[in-house]
Formats: structure tokens, C-alpha cells, sequence
């Protein structure tokens, strides 16, 4: 049983180098369970922290970013968005002992957002597998935007044709579905040589990457640039992590499991009352998300409503998003705002008649009481 665990922990290190480029040490998951005091582990997991957490808000909404923030208050703003549930966690600081909160807290993102497959597919997705193979719908999205503002003025007849090229164009689009069925036909029977000869002697055993790089030579009178060997070379790494992301969802089983037992850890402790040093990392983060919060409604205060209608429809994880899709419930908390905002200034206004009328009246009085 410690074996499977210390293999899967192992397996767990691995993968998020992969994926974030940090170098994890199995020792580090081990102290964090005891609560011990470790510099470098716990500057590793605030690196792990923001660059997963990361991968995971950049696929709910990619316009966010708190990257411009050190590491530590990045996670947390991160893990803020995605409404992370431990109060402890926004307290640490940046050299805090606490290993074992930083540790629950990656566990959440593995399990509740599934962030190492985010991050790996974020990582393909940037990669030159991903570049060839998918065009993003933000680019698709713009263009069908700008198409549209070009044609707001077309005439009737422009439109008529417009109409029938789209109508060539899903006959063509069928013909395309049929070609890619084939393709992907071609593709099954390649894999299936390609396993066939895998044992066979004589036979070259190539896998996709490597016949894309030998058609590539070919087409380029035999031209094998320097190029092409790091196009290889990066092509076999995300073959790997592509392997040790399925090695790792057949044994994360295991490594929660483990954290079971990291939680009576946890458990066994008794919550103890903040230090100054807590209250004051609690309430440098409150700043930042005043800040951030005035921020954003200045910007939503000042945009026109086109831009509105656009911010109302993005997506957004928070438990807010409810009342911006429609905006009813805001306009109705704004006008009821205001109203008691409009009463407050009529009996301001009223006080300050008064004491205007008061001060005048003992200035009135002050020559009497110097003759006094």
C-alpha cells in the first residue's frame, strides 16, 4: 500500500512538471502532511498553486489574468474566483509554515476542476500539434463578427447571392464530412499497422509524429532543418505527458485516499485563533479585492451598453452571474439605492438648515456675551 503510494505521489510530481514547469520532490508532499516547516517546499507549492489555478480560471473566462501579482496573492485571487472554501488559505503568507493548508488546497483544484487535464490541454492547445490541428473559436467568433459589420449595408441582391454561395458551400461542407470520415478510417487502419508491425522485423514502426516529419522531409527536397528536430523533440515530450496523464487518472484513486488521511491530520489539530501576521495577510488580500472590485465597476460604470450586453453573456463562475445575465435584480437594487440615497440627502440638507440657522442665531448672541 505505501508503495502504490509513493509511486502514485511520484507519478502526481511528474505530471505537474509537465504541465507547469515546476519541479516537484515527492519529500514535499510528505512534510506538507505533517504540517513541517519547509522554505522550499512551500515556495514550490505557491508556484504549483498559481499556475494551476491559473489553467483553471483561464478556461472558465481567458480574459482574467493576476499574473502581474507575486505568487502567493495570485493563487489566492485565483482560488478567490474560483470560490475556494477555506478561510485559513487566504491568510498564509508567502513564507508561511503552513505546508498542510497549501496542500488541501491543490488537492480541491485536482478534484473539483480537473485542473491537470485543463492544464494539459491548454499545453497541446499551445503546442504545435495544437496549432496545426485546432483553430480557436475566439478567432472564428471575431471574424463572424467583423463579417458582420461589413455587410450591415449589402444590397438585396449581394445578399441573394451571399445566399446561394452558402448554400454551395453546405453541399461542399457535406463532401468535406465525407472526406474526414475517410480520414479518419485512414487513421484507424494506420494505428492498426502501425501496432501490427510493431514486432515485425523489416518493417518501419513509426508513430504519427514521425511519418509528419518524414512527409515534411520529403516535400522539402530532403531539406531537415533544425527546425524540424525540435518540432520532434516536442512532439515526443507531449507524447510522454500524454502517457503520464493516462497513468495518472488509473491511480489518482490512490492519492486521494491519501489525502483522506492528511485530512484526520488536519483534523486532529485544533483550529487555533489568528495571528497578527494572518490578520495582516487577510487584510492586505481584502485590499486587493476592494481594489479589483472598484476597478471593475468603474469599468462596467463607464462602458456603453453594447459592451454590457457582451459582459452580461460571458460566463462567469462566480454566484453572482445569476443576476448579471438579465441585469433585472441590479437595476431594482439600483433604483431602490437610490431612493433611500435621494431621502438621506433631503434630511441632510434639513440637519443642515437647522444648524445653520442655529450657528447664525449664536453668533447673534456673541457681541451680548462680550458686553458681558
Amino acid at each position: 500500500m505505501m508503495s502504490d503510494v509513493k509511486n502514485t505521489i511520484n507519478l502526481l510530481c511528474k505530471h505537474i512538471g509537465q504541465c507547469t514547469g515546476v519541479q516537484v520532490h515527492p519529500e514535499y508532499f510528505k512534510s506538507a502532511k505533517y504540517n513541517e516547516d519547509s522554505p522550499e517546499a512551500i515556495r514550490c507549492f505557491w508556484a504549483i498553486l498559481s499556475a494551476l489555478s491559473h489553467s483553471a480560471v483561464k478556461k472558465i473566462r481567458p480574459e482574467v489574468d493576476f499574473q502581474h501579482y507575486d505568487e502567493s496573492k495570485s493563487a489566492k485571487l485565483y482560488f478567490a474566483y474560483l470560490q475556494y472554501p477555506s478561510i485559513e488559505f487566504y491568510g498564509l503568507s508567502e513564507n508561511s509554515r503552513n505546508n498542510r493548508e497549501c496542500l488541501l488546497a491543490l488537492a480541491w483544484l485536482i478534484g473539483v476542476h480537473n485542473v491537470l487535464e485543463t492544464a494539459m490541454q491548454l499545453k497541446l492547445a499551445g503546442s504545435i500539434l495544437g496549432r496545426a490541428c485546432v483553430q480557436s473559436d475566439d478567432s472564428l467568433q471575431k471574424r463572424e463578427h467583423e463579417e458582420n459589420n461589413e455587410n450591415e449595408n449589402v444590397s438585396p441582391d449581394l445578399i441573394d447571392r451571399a445566399h446561394s454561395i452558402v448554400h454551395k458551400c453546405m453541399i461542399v461542407n457535406n463532401n468535406l464530412k465525407d472526406i474526414n470520415e475517410l480520414i479518419v478510417e485512414k487513421i484507424k487502419s494506420t494505428s492498426k499497422l502501425h501496432i501490427a508491425s510493431s514486432n515485425s522485423c523489416g518493417l518501419p514502426h513509426l508513430n504519427v509524429p514521425e511519418m509528419s516529419i518524414i512527409k515534411q522531409f520529403v516535400t522539402h527536397e530532403n531539406k531537415y532543418s533544425e527546425h524540424n528536430e525540435k518540432n520532434l523533440v516536442d512532439l515526443q515530450r507531449l507524447a510522454v505527458m500524454i502517457e503520464t496523464h493516462s497513468l495518472w487518472k488509473r491511480s489518482e484513486d490512490i492519492f486521494f485516499d491519501w489525502m483522506g488521511t492528511v485530512l484526520e491530520k488536519h483534523k486532529q489539530n485544533p483550529p487555533r485563533d489568528f495571528s497578527e501576521k494572518t490578520v495582516d495577510e487577510f487584510s492586505i488580500f481584502i485590499c486587493i479585492l476592494r481594489h479589483l472590485t472598484k476597478k471593475r465597476i468603474h469599468s462596467l460604470k463607464h462602458s456603453d451598453a453594447g459592451d454590457d450586453e457582451n459582459i452580461s453573456k460571458t460566463p462567469c463562475a462566480s454566484r453572482f452571474s445569476t443576476t448579471k445575465e438579465k441585469n433585472n435584480d441590479t437595476r431594482l437594487w439600483n433604483v431602490e439605492i437610490s431612493q433611500k440615497l435621494d431621502e438621506e440627502q433631503e434630511k441632510t440638507c434639513e440637519k443642515m438648515s437647522e444648524l445653520t440657522a442655529e450657528l447664525k442665531a449664536m453668533l447673534k448672541s456673541i457681541p451680548n456675551c462680550i458686553q458681558i
